[in-house]
């Protein structure tokens, strides 16, 4: 179990920096609707990165707020 936990703070350790430029300097934690959103900004930028979806997919589903499903 500790090393699944050590695992974890690992991901976070790394996350938090996307995380604190995300917020903008904003103190308030993230809704769980924020980060979903970040969560879809995330993915979107693996799929690009990838060769799974273009940079116009990226955005229109960014914009209309879909999930490329």
């Amino acid at each position: 179990m500790k090393d699944k936990l050590e695992m974890l703070g690992n991901w976070i350790d790394q996350l938090q920096p996307i995380i604190d430029e995300y917020m903008d300097g904003d103190d308030t934690p993230l809704t769980s609707d924020e980060v979903s959103r970040l969560a879809l900004i995330i993915r979107l930028k693996i799929d690009v990165n990838q060769g799974n979806v273009s940079i116009e997919d990226m955005e229109k589903a960014l914009n209309e707020r879909s999930t490329l499903h």
